[in-house]
């Protein structure tokens, strides 16, 4: 399987957006959309890709980082969460999918980040859940605004349609959700309420939600690394 990749660094919308895309394929790749993109060679996105491509464990998939870094990213993966939907879902995507091979499917267009970009991970798929069908969530600030992830979740509407029994839980989103041990007790305690809650509102259906706690995990770009191969190489339906 062609794993080779090709690195292309481009500004939109005032953002640095980099694309590491395999060279053409048969079939359009998955496009999997990456927060904090100044931190993608820390976490060996481009090289993990790669290599699992290359060993048949997934299918091509090009990576689409976003830079974010400042005062700004802690007030746009927060209380701006929605403004930063909108720019992903009607920027970022239509981009690539406009200059390159990708799939158009929800499952075939995958979210991933990590602390406050695990949560704006999981409040952009919810606001736009026709979308998004894969999230990968890694360490994220449950804590944010006095845990308002898990009151959003359980409150109808409040997030949009992705928790909310009344507008419709979409069955098929996959979510891998992974805390470190060594982060701390308040955060994993966080992670795992976190994980009772979307089971709770998916009406104990566990089969689209996994959830990892790594032993050796910290709050650091390396276990995200770490943590980013493993959800990839065991998830099934990233092929």
């Amino acid at each position: 399987m062609n794993a080779a990749r090709v690195l292309n660094s481009i500004v939109l919308c005032g953002r640095r957006l980099t694309i590491s895309a395999p060279d053409a394929t048969a079939e359009p790749a998955n496009l999997l959309i990456i927060h904090d993109g100044q931190n993608l060679d820390a976490w060996r996105a481009v090289e993990t890709v790669a290599a699992l491509t290359a060993s048949g464990a997934i299918a091509p998939t090009l990576i689409a980082a976003i830079d974010h870094t400042g005062e700004r990213r802690i007030r746009e993966f927060g209380y701006g969460a929605a403004g930063y939907a909108r720019f992903v879902a009607r920027d970022v995507v239509p981009y690539v999918r406009g200059r390159y091979a990708v799939r158009r499917d929800r499952m075939g267009t995958w979210l991933c980040g990590s602390s406050m970009g695990g949560l704006v991970t999981l409040q952009t798929a919810a606001l736009h859940t026709d979308l998004f069908g894969k999230l990968f969530v890694l360490s994220p600030s449950v804590w944010w605004n006095r845990r308002a992830i898990l009151r959003a979740i359980r409150r109808p509407g409040m997030l949009g349609g992705l928790f909310s029994r009344s507008s419709g839980l979409r069955a098929d989103a996959d979510i891998w959700l992974s805390i470190g041990l060594k982060e701390g007790d308040t955060a994993i305690a966080d992670a795992r309420r976190l994980r009772d809650t979307i089971l709770d509102m998916r009406l104990g259906d566990a089969s689209r939600l996994r959830y990892f706690e790594d032993p050796d995990g910290e709050h650091s770009e390396s276990s995200w690394a770490r943590q980013l191969e493993r959800a990839l190489a065991n998830d099934p339906s990233a092929g």
